[in-house]
């Protein structure tokens, strides 16, 4: 059995048009959400 890598997205965030930070959100390849 391999194992897949869960995928890593972001989301960068500006407040009034200056950076506030990065939000990194983990895809886990092995869980599906009910209304999928």
């Amino acid at each position: 059995m391999t194992s897949k890598a869960n995928y890593k997205v972001y989301m960068d965030v500006q407040i009034g048009g200056t950076a506030a930070g990065r939000i990194i959100f983990e895809l886990f390849n092995d869980l599906t959400s009910k209304t999928s």
